[in-house]
């Protein structure tokens, strides 16, 4: 699950509807469950913190305004009243501070990336900031390099360079950048044993690039 810190008129449709559904998702967990969840910075701390908590309700509120805008309405869905989770009287009940510039603009460039270059958003709300992700990616040659967090898919054979005749055994990845580059890493020989029960899974942080 993530909130994005951008503006909500800088989504595109698909990340406003998704993004909906897992501050549900998070409510559920925070709210109803009682489990910590979501850490934005150590001095701000976690969404589910009593203190940010006014601030994840009015994330849902502005989404489901902006759902409104792009005419995606009938929204039955709402939040508990934030009057019977904290009191909005007491200071430690809200929001402790901005949110850093530099985490608009890391997520900035992830949606640039993942929207491969184009903005897709209903219209920007900072159009400095953009032209700041634009130039960035004209340095680096207008594509993603992969060289942060890649997510493990699932395991199993594939052919290499479609050869039938020479299946391999490993995991495939997905970078977490742009979400559009995979790769595929083959093992020295296939477990004897599930693989999913016996090697983690998750993201890991590749070092090497690729």
């Amino acid at each position: 699950m993530r909130i994005f810190l951008v503006p909500f008129q800088e989504l595109d449709d698909q990340r406003v509807l998704g993004q909906h559904r897992e501050i549900h998702m998070a409510w559920s967990l925070i709210v109803k469950q009682g489990q910590r969840w979501g850490k934005i910075t150590d001095e701000i701390g976690y969404w589910s913190d009593v203190k940010n908590r006014y601030r994840l309700w009015d994330v849902h509120e502005r989404s489901v305004r902006e759902m409104a805008i792009r005419g995606f309405n009938g929204h039955q869905t709402p939040l508990d009243p934030m009057s019977q989770l904290i009191d909005c009287n007491d200071p430690n009940g809200h929001w402790n501070g901005e949110i850093p510039r530099e985490l608009i603009q890391r997520d900035r460039w992830h949606l640039w990336l993942r929207w491969n270059g184009v903005f897709r958003g209903r219209e920007m709300a900072d159009p400095t900031a953009w032209a700041e992700i634009e130039k960035r990616w004209e340095a680096q040659g207008r594509v993603c390099l992969h060289n942060e967090t890649w997510e493990r898919l699932d395991v199993g054979y594939r052919f290499i360079d479609g050869d039938e005749s020479q299946p391999a055994y490993g995991a495939t990845y997905l970078c977490l950048l742009c979400k559009r580059k995979e790769r595929f890493e083959p093992w020295s020989k296939a477990p004897t044993t599930s693989p999913m029960g016996t090697t983690p899974s998750g993201s890991f942080t590749i070092t090497d690039g690729h």
